[in-house]
């Protein structure tokens, strides 16, 4: 991620007259509407390069995705997933109405007030060692912003409509470099884009067809909440303009303290958005493995690697289960 202060010839595409106002050194690919980000960005990522923030052009989710050029080997790099994830949860909670609680039940779901709003995915190209640098990785996310509805015959029938083919694919991304054998523990106070053909799409890891209903190895509870967007739970006239805008921000806080401070400056961000149980310590491990400890009961860890390889919001959120 470093790499995105380099100068690149790439500028902003703008279909249907969108646009955003991003800080350096992004730079904004704009895809229309029928586009596929996560899949579009981890097809050309060594074309576009570090900084490339590509855009879906859709007025109910903001769909989008940055490309990413970690300095540190594969099996560390991963942890810039809980960067990307801070940086969203902060822009949510920067638009949202006061008091409203945004929070992320491991490692990738995002939930806002009532339910759960999308997630977010990281992908890595697909022969990656995981003991060597990759070549780029890339973080994306899709956060619905209103619930669209469809009339039949004039009845009060509704049916949700399903997010562009982008949200149906899998994961892996990166960020500074760290030292390796750092860790950062919390406890709690009480203890298709159409100019990506089909044979680009299957070279970054995991590309999720006809994915099973998955559930992450969840920590916080054990029932998912139900689907809401942002419109639903009261944030009025907000934007994947904006939204996205607010994200390239806060993910430049987030560099920054990384690069200042260590992943230990920027793991209280993301572990403050999970949701509290008593009597629990949780702790990020240098991999990014999320460690579990608690009173009278064996402590375990949970797998970065294996819950990014399907996220576990994606075939609910989709709706459609293909």
């Amino acid at each position: 991620m470093t790499k995105m202060q380099r100068e690149q010839r790439w500028g902003t595409t703008r279909h249907n007259m969108r646009s955003l106002d991003l800080p350096p050194p992004f730079r904004l690919l704009v895809l229309r509407e029928a586009g596929d980000a996560f899949a579009h960005a981890c097809a050309h990522a060594p074309r576009l390069g570090a900084g490339m923030l590509v855009f879906v052009g859709r007025f109910d989710v903001a769909e989008f995705a940055v490309v990413l050029e970690p300095e540190e080997e594969l099996g560390g790099a991963r942890r810039s997933f809980y960067a990307g994830m801070s940086a969203i949860a902060d822009a949510l909670s920067a638009l949202a109405p006061p008091e409203t609680p945004i929070a992320i039940e491991w490692p990738d779901r995002l939930e806002v007030g009532r339910g759960f709003v999308g997630g977010g995915r990281l992908g890595w190209p697909e022969l990656a060692d995981e003991h060597a640098r990759p070549d780029w990785l890339v973080f994306g996310a899709v956060i619905r912003l209103v619930s669209l509805t469809m009339a039949v015959d004039g009845v009060g029938e509704t049916t949700q409509s399903p997010p562009s083919s982008s949200t149906r694919r899998r994961p892996g991304s990166s960020l500074p470099r760290h030292e390796p054998s750092e860790e950062f523990s919390n406890a709690s106070p009480l203890l298709d884009d159409p100019g990506a053909t089909e044979a680009l799409v299957p070279a970054f890891a995991g590309t999720t067809r006809g994915a099973i209903a998955h559930k992450s190895p969840g920590l916080m509870h054990s029932k998912y909440r139900l689907p809401t967007s942002l419109a639903d739970e009261g944030f009025g006239e907000a934007t994947a303009e904006r939204l996205v805008e607010g994200f390239a921000r806060h993910l430049m806080v987030v560099i920054d303290r990384w690069q200042e401070g260590g992943f230990a400056a920027i793991a209280p961000g993301y572990l403050s958005h999970l949701r509290p149980e008593r009597g629990v310590r949780q702790a990020i491990d240098a991999s990014g493995n999320l460690r579990i400890e608690g009173r009278g009961r064996p402590a375990k860890s949970l797998d970065l690697r294996a819950a990014l390889a399907m996220p576990s919001w994606l075939e609910r959120f989709c709706g459609d289960g293909r």
